[in-house]
């Protein structure tokens, strides 16, 4: 999920739609609406589902951001001083 879900073009995308699969896999008529594209998102089950993926979003999003590698200058070779 970190690998994909870091890609700033597709990771919103890919969150909501591992959050909508898994909640798929326990609701029929929520997977038939889905793969249908005619979900009612005014029901308040399926809001609370959205909420629940953008919040994982915003947690992926801040390891991203803060917890990983890509920005805390690690990724970058340490040079040794010239002439050694």
């Amino acid at each position: 999920m970190f690998a994909y879900g870091g890609k700033d073009e597709t990771a919103i995308g890919n969150v909501l739609h591992w959050t909508f699969g898994d909640y798929a896999v326990k609701d029929p008529a929520f997977k038939e609406a889905y793969l249908s594209n005619t979900v009612d998102w005014s029901k308040p089950e399926y809001r609370s589902m959205l909420k629940e993926g953008l919040e994982r979003f915003k947690q992926l999003n801040a390891y991203v951001r803060t917890g990983s590698f890509t920005n805390d200058g690690s990724s970058h070779s340490k040079r040794s001083p010239k002439g050694t």
